[in-house]
Parts: structure tokens; C-alpha cells; sequence
């Protein structure tokens, strides 16, 4: 093998920044669910009856929320949770993950048919066959199934079978019950409203909220502590990651900027994430942040030199904010470069201001940590150099 491609390949191995790659991964579950305290709780009293009854009982819940709101972790933590309490408790209940994004029915009943019975075929087995099949061995084995159905308002229903709906219905079917417990996992439950009789068999619908700024900022740090060397990703970082998704809350896109950001600065050969390393992972991540030099041209040269200030006294700091005055003294350095009588104070904050209307720039006040009560600022448009780039050009 080349010599180089094997450098690479297993550069992470001697990472300086990332002491566990399988924290990052978005297939992980942490052992703590942060903001979805109340929404586990839910689910531990929408399912006691089945350890009540030593599994003689089913339950059925639906979960609903956006992309990123935690449906899956909330899902997986909790059917492994119970899984580890029903052995503890002499109750046999085996969890079953099914990811069912696109999948036909016939392929998300092979899936869990696969998880019970070894050596299960792909393929030579109908619908109905599986149904059957699937129902026997509840009846038969000495133990409770707790099946998730993930993203199931995504299952391809080319063959006019709707799994849900047999699914729910399974237990009650014949004289012996067949021990299933449901948690459908869905965007939204719109493509239940069809189907009155699903719905009525639902003893808890959870619709996950978006997760606060607080709540974002409290995983990525549990995560960075999990999977990253101490000293290597600062709160600076893990805030900066936080007000980039803060409006949608979508913490899957945050690890995937945080691992974009650790992947940039392995390349550029850092000891640590620095703020230009999470703007080119915010640039590559969306279209977004494509600088626009026609939105640019449009400023006074006021406003292009105060941008430039920010811009440089960004770089030079390595920082994913500065303060006011940080901001002003480059300004005025930048003055005195050009042979230009710098504009006071007020009319400079008034720079700032207009460049924050135009969306160029973020502000917000200064908290714990800082002396005194000043404004912070970072910028809107990705990486920096390229952004400073286009200002010399037009400055200078």
C-alpha cells in the first residue's frame, strides 16, 4: 500500500484532537438524554404496564419531531434502558431498532425477522408469510418484543400492505397473545390521520420540541468531553457551533459541524479547533454562506473598511467573537494605513449596526468572563480569508 494513502488512512489514530471517533458518531447513544428529561419520562410510564405485567401487556407510542430533534436517541436509549430493567427484573424483553427510510414492508419485516431468527433469508419469503411468521414466534418464544419502527412515515408502500396498521393490531389477534410493544418514530404524524384505527391504538403520542440554544450547547459539551483530548475545543467553539443552528435546533447538524471542524483542523495540522475551522465547516455545509460579492460591492467604503476591521481583528485574535473596541482599534489602525481620518465612536457603532442589518455580521452583549458590559461580534460569511480577500481588493 502507498505510504502516504497509509498516512492518511489512519491518521486518526494519532489524533491530538479526537480521543474516541465513536462519540461523534450520530449512531451513538449517551447514557444522558439532555432536554428530553419529561419526554423519556413519558415513555417509562407509557411502558411500566409491560413490566407490570411481566410482560403480559403491550404498549404502543408514537413519536414525532423534526430532523435533529433526537427521535431515534430518545428511542434507542429508552428500549435499551428497558431492555437492561426487564433482565434485571426476570422479564425477557428483546429491543429491535428498525430503520425503515425507504424501505418496502416486506423489507422492514425481514429486518426484525432477521434480529430474531438466525439466519433468516433476504428474500423468498411474502408479505403475509413474514406477518405470520413474525406473529408465531411472539406467541412462542418466552419473551416480550419491543420493535421501534424508525422514520416510518417514509416506508415505500408500493405493495399496498400497511405494516403499521398490522403491527398494532398483531396482539390482539387469536386466543394467545402476541407479545409486541410498538414506538413508531415519525416526522409527523399527518399520514396517520388516514387511519383512525392506528391512532386509537396509541396510548402516548410525544411530540419533541426544538431543543433550546442551552440545550444545544449542553450536548456539544458532553460530547466534545466524550470524544475530544481536553484543551483541544473550547466553549468558544461549542457556542459558535451553537448560534449556527440555534434557529432551526437541529443537533445533528451541530456534531456534523463539529466533525467537520475537527476534520479541517487535522488538515491544516492544528492541536486544536479554532473559530476559522468551524467557518469552513459552516461554509461546506450549506450554499448559505457562498460569499456574495455583489451584496458586498453595494457597501460605502465606511462600511467595507469596518467590515475589513472586524474581519482582520477576527483573524489575528482567533476568536469567533471580538468586542466593540477590539473592532474600533483595528479600524483606526486601518485609518492611519490609508491616510483616512477615522469616523468617531458613534458613527462607527452606527457602521456595525447597519452591517448587522445587512446580515453581514452578528451581535449580541458580552456575558461572563468579560469586563464590563460591551457588544460582541463575529461575522455571517464563512471563512475569513476569503471574505478579507475581497475587501483588500476593494479597500486598498
Amino acid at each position: 500500500m502507498n505510504s502516504m494513502i497509509t498516512e492518511y488512512f489512519y491518521a486518526r489514530k494519532s489524533s491530538a484532537i479526537i480521543k474516541d471517533e465513536e462519540k461523534l458518531s450520530l449512531e451513538y447513544v449517551p447514557e444522558k438524554l439532555i432536554g428530553r428529561e419529561e419526554e423519556y419520562r413519558r415513555l417509562a410510564v407509557a411502558f411500566r404496564r409491560v413490566l407490570r405485567s411481566k410482560g403480559r401487556v403491550c404498549s404502543r407510542v408514537l413519536i414525532t419531531g423534526d430532523i435533529g430533534y433526537g427521535k431515534t436517541t430518545l428511542a434507542k436509549r429508552f428500549g435499551m434502558d428497558l431492555e437492561k430493567v426487564g433482565k434485571e427484573t426476570g422479564i425477557k424483553i428483546e429491543f429491535i431498532h428498525v430503520e425503515a427510510f425507504h424501505k418496502a414492508p416486506t423489507g422492514v419485516l425481514t429486518n426484525i425477522l432477521r434480529r430474531i431468527i438466525s439466519n433468516f433469508p433476504e428474500r423468498g419469503f411474502s408479505y403475509m408469510e413474514m406477518l405470520m411468521l413474525l406473529e408465531e414466534k411472539a406467541k412462542e418464544e418466552n419473551e416480550h418484543l419491543l420493535i421501534c419502527i424508525d422514520d416510518a412515515d417514509y416506508i415505500r408502500n408500493v405493495e399496498r400492505h400497511d405494516i403499521l396498521y398490522d403491527l398494532v393490531r398483531m396482539p390482539e389477534r387469536g386466543k394467545k397473545l402476541a407479545k409486541i410493544s410498538l414506538i413508531i418514530v415519525m416526522r409527523s404524524d399527518i399520514s396517520l390521520i388516514t387511519i383512525p384505527t392506528i391512532r386509537d391504538y396509541i396510548i402516548d403520542k410525544i411530540e419533541l420540541r426544538k431543543y433550546t440554544e442551552q440545550e444545544i450547547f449542553s450536548i456539544l459539551k458532553n460530547r466534545v468531553m466524550e470524544a475530544f483530548y481536553p484543551g483541544t475545543v473550547s466553549d468558544e467553539i461549542i457556542e459558535m457551533i451553537t448560534n449556527e443552528v440555534a434557529n432551526t435546533g437541529n443537533i445533528r447538524r451541530a456534531i456534523n459541524l463539529l466533525i467537520k471542524a475537527a476534520d479541517e483542523a487535522e488538515i491544516r495540522g492544528s492541536q486544536k479547533i479554532e473559530p476559522e475551522h468551524v467557518r469552513y465547516a459552516i461554509v461546506e455545509s450549506t450554499s448559505e454562506y457562498i460569499l456574495d460579492e455583489k451584496r458586498l460591492s453595494e457597501l460605502s467604503l465606511s462600511e467595507k473598511m469596518t467590515l475589513l476591521a472586524i474581519v482582520e481583528c477576527l483573524e489575528r485574535k482567533k476568536k469567533a467573537y471580538i468586542t466593540m473596541g477590539e473592532a474600533e482599534g483595528r479600524y483606526q489602525v486601518l485609518c492611519e494605513q490609508m491616510g483616512v481620518k477615522p469616523v468617531r465612536h458613534t458613527a462607527f457603532w452606527n457602521y456595525v449596526n447597519q452591517l448587522k442589518k445587512y446580515g453581514l455580521i452578528s451581535t449580541r452583549k458580552s456575558g461572563a468572563g468579560i469586563r464590563g458590559q460591551t457588544t460582541l461580534i463575529s461575522i455571517n460569511l464563512g471563512v475569513i480569508e476569503n471574505l478579507k480577500d475581497y475587501l483588500y481588493r476593494e479597500v486598498y
